[in-house]
This record gives C-alpha cells, structure tokens and sequence, in this order.
C-alpha cells in the first residue's frame, strides 16, 4: 500500500482539480462496504467541490488496498484522462515504459539509470506507439480521400476507393493481431507449457477470421413472418362433420385415449354426425302434428 500512498500524495493537486462530484465514488465505497454511513456524510457535509475531494483523498489513503482499488476502478470510469497517474512509478512518478527481463518488473526511465544499467530490457509502448501513429495515418488518409471523392462528380471512382480502404483497414488488422499474438506467446512461455494447458484457448487470429468470415458469409435464409401466418391461414383443418373427415378424426380421438387395462375394451369412439345425415322418424313427426290438430292418434 506504501506505492499506492505514494500516487495519491504525488497527484493530489491534480486529483483534488479533476474531481468535481465525489458522490458516485463515496458511492461505490460505501456498496462494497469499504467506508460507513457517517464518514460518507462527513465528506460530503464539506463546502466547496475541492475540499470534498481532498477528504475523499484522505479518507481512500486511510482505508487501505481495497479502497484504493475501487477508488481507481471509478476514476477510470469517470475520469479516464486521469485514471493514467494511478499507474505509475510510486519513486518517480513516471510512467512505466520499460520492462526488465533480469528482474521480472516493471520500469521507467529513472529506474533503468539507477538500478537497471547492465540488465535486459524491453520496451512495453514501442508496439503500442506503432500501432496509434500507424491508426492516426489511417484516418488521416481516408478523411483525404474522402474529401477529394465528395468536391468531384465522378462516380466510378467509388468502388476503387472502398478496396482501397478496406485493403489498408486488412493491413492494420493483421498488423494489430500479430503484435498481440506475440506477446500472448510470450506470456504463456513466461507461465510454462506444462504449467498452464492451453490447447483449449483459442487464438485471436481465429476469432478474427470466424468474424469475418460470419460477417461475409450470408445468413440462413428466413421466410418472413407475414408469409408463414399466410400459409398456417391456408393450411386445410378437418371438419367433424365432413365424411372424409370422419374416419381421421376418429383415429385421432382413438390414439389420444390413454392405454386401458388389460382385458377392458373400450367404447368405439363417438363421432359427431352433421344434422343432414341424422335419421328422422317420419312416423313420429305426422303423429304429432296430428295430435297438434285434435286428432286422434291410433
């Protein structure tokens, strides 16, 4: 916590200048039980933005590791621009460039004049450095391009402009993800092969080509919704009470039955019958209608 306390102190001033809203912090100390209700009021019953971000400041060195943690997490959040300070050299307040191979830390340029001279180092921005000068030029260049495409009227000049930025764009691409494989190369031989398994990892370069090979390719084809509710509104449904139906419909109630005990047979299933092909007594209708008329029926 030493190194920690040592940032704080270093950037106070411009910590206490870039925080102006200590709420969301007190906040978030206060959820992951790191500070109490009453040293919460106590920072924020301060009078001007500048004094409660100097108590806040106390109140995070006071606290320990844990709120020094969650402290930078919300910095990072809110205020990027200076979340940087929090990761620097705690002796010299520098930003760590500088990696030495011997010791297995971290340096800045002071470290490596002052206790680093013979040892092996590398550099850990120099990739990092390529890549934002070779991205700046990118969008330079497109926006040039751009420009010259849009004040002329000719159109045919279109397509050849597109290739010519998505060829650049691939370049950069492939340049981005071997500078990563190698130093996730590195890693894992820092960890050891028989230490870690990595056979289950997959590369980024194949989840870079699964991507562009999902966002190329076409996708299933999908029949719209509107032609699938037209075709369930022609599907032909059977009718109880159309004959050709009637031997369907009554294998279906048949088989919908749940299986009988043995030696039960049941009923044969009842199938509705249209009024057009009921039986009418035609004997008993003229025996009422003639008792309707007060005649008398034998």
């Amino acid at each position: 916590m030493a190194s920690e306390l040592e940032l704080l102190k270093s950037n106070r001033g411009k910590l206490v200048e870039t925080i102006l809203n200590v709420k969301p912090f007190l906040d978030r100390l206060l959820q992951h039980g790191e500070i109490v209700k009453d040293e919460y009021d106590t920072v924020v019953a301060e009078k001007t933005p500048q004094d409660k971000a100097r108590a806040l400041l106390d109140l995070v060195a006071a606290k320990g590791r844990g709120a020094f943690i969650h402290f930078r997490q919300h910095l990072k959040k809110d205020y990027p621009e200076v979340e940087e300070v929090l990761h620097r050299c705690a002796a010299h307040n520098l930003r760590y460039k500088l990696y030495c191979e011997q010791c297995g830390m971290l340096l800045c340029r002071d470290c490596r004049t002052e206790d680093h001279k013979d040892h092996s180092i590398s550099s850990i921005v120099a990739d990092a450095d390529v890549i934002r000068r070779d991205v700046t030029a990118f969008m330079r260049d497109n926006r040039k391009l751009l420009k010259k495409f849009k004040t002329s009227d000719e159109e045919e000049g279109r397509q050849k402009l597109l290739f010519d930025i998505e060829m650049r764009k691939n370049a950069l691409k492939a340049m981005f993800i071997a500078k990563i494989e190698r130093e996730f190369e590195w890693c894992r031989n820092q960890l050891g092969a028989s230490k870690v398994d990595m056979s289950e990892v997959a590369s980024i370069s194949s989840i870079a080509s699964t991507e562009s090979n999902l966002s190329s390719s076409d996708g299933p084809d999908i029949e719209p919704a509107q032609s699938r509710k037209a075709k369930t509104w022609r599907r032909r449904r059977p009718h109880p009470y159309l004959r050709e139906n009637q031997k369907d419909l009554g294998t279906q109630l048949t088989a919908s039955r749940s299986p009988s005990p043995e030696g039960f047979h049941p009923p044969p299933p009842v199938v509705p019958v249209p009024p057009s092909y009921r039986s009418v007594d035609v004997v008993t209708v003229i025996d009422r209608r003639r008792a309707s008329n007060g005649c008398v029926v034998s």
